[in-house]
């Protein structure tokens, strides 16, 4: 049986992304708001907004356009790790791996109607 770690999102970004190096290869971290919707017991439907944290590397080019409130598809791999927090508790966290490739723009961001890159 193939098995395979594959996720899709589209969304808006949260904040602008913040570009980090390790090395010579450069990733942008930045989360993701996804909206779903679900039935109440009343029979109203409520919208309720999930937080995804994405990782993305090589972004060299991409990163002036991860905007906060951008919209964004995203194909990417789940990537389970653990750290300990400040208070020294471990913790686990899923991050959202992909590639620069693997982020298609949407369209204009949520809070302007054009707009092109920040300075970089």
């Amino acid at each position: 049986m193939n098995t395979r770690n594959e996720v899709r999102l589209l969304g808006h970004i949260g904040k602008d992304a913040e570009a980090r190096k390790v090395g010579e290869a450069q990733y942008s971290t930045f989360s993701l708001a996804t909206t779903r919707r679900a039935r109440q017991a009343d029979g109203e439907y409520r919208e309720y907004t999930d937080w995804h944290w994405i990782k993305a590397w090589n972004t060299d080019k991409l990163h002036p356009y991860l905007l906060k409130g951008q919209c964004v598809h995203v194909a990417a791999r789940l990537e389970p790790r653990e750290f300990e927090d400040g208070e020294g508790r471990k913790q686990r966290r899923i991050d959202i791996v992909c590639q620069a490739g693997d982020i298609s723009l949407c369209g204009a961001r949520r809070d302007q109607s054009a707009g092109g890159p920040r300075d970089a």
